[in-house]
């Protein structure tokens, strides 16, 4: 039973123990007092009890309040934190996308400087060779005044006209009119050419 119903019993109860006075022991009486003593004692720590658990709950209340309002900003913190993130890549990739398009640019312009200049070199050596005076061309006269007889020889790598002529005992000259030989630095091996050769 709860103190409070307790003692509203006991209070209602005095009455009636006042009523029945002569029938009661003093020393009852006195004890009976003694306990409402006790249980209003009881019930005013009880109160004090009561209060300080409201309070402390009040307290609890207030540091939760706090805590979930550093929570929503904390969580806010880590959203700006992403956003920014988010930010700085974007960023990021722009600028590469500039760099490589600065590059681009740059290498661009460096072909066109490297074309525009090798075409200048070609036009002044073009107009080099053109300003120069030609060397006059002397025209070959070949003479049908050699032998008729000979032999056959196939050109050789490492072949001279000197040479050929000195191991098969011909001149030069004759070798070049029966050939046609225009430049005999241009003997070419495997060429078959006529070696004429004075009869004894």
């Amino acid at each position: 039973m709860k103190p409070i119903a307790i003692l509203s019993l006991l209070v209602l109860a005095i009455p009636a123990v006042t009523s029945h006075a002569q029938n009661m022991d003093a020393r009852r009486l006195a004890d009976l007092e003694q306990d409402v003593l006790q249980l209003k004692t009881q019930m005013g720590q009880m109160s004090m009890t009561v209060e300080a658990v409201q309070r402390e709950n009040a307290i609890l209340r207030a540091q939760l309040g706090k805590s979930q309002q550093a929570g929503a900003a904390q969580y806010a913190t880590l959203a700006q934190l992403d956003a920014q993130i988010s930010t700085l890549r974007a960023e990021l990739a722009r600028a590469q996308r500039e760099q490589k398009t600065e590059i681009i640019d740059e290498v661009s312009r460096q072909i066109e400087r490297l074309a525009q200049q090798t075409q200048q070199a070609l036009q002044a050596q073009a107009a080099s060779i053109a300003a120069a005076p030609s060397a006059p061309t002397t025209a070959i006269m070949f003479t049908d005044n050699f032998p008729k007889t000979g032999i056959s020889y196939t050109i050789q790598k490492g072949d001279t006209l000197s040479g050929i002529a000195r191991r098969n005992n011909a001149s030069i000259n004759d070798i070049i009119n029966a050939n046609r030989i225009s430049d005999p630095t241009k003997l070419m091996p495997g060429q078959v050419i006529f070696i004429p050769q004075k009869t004894q």
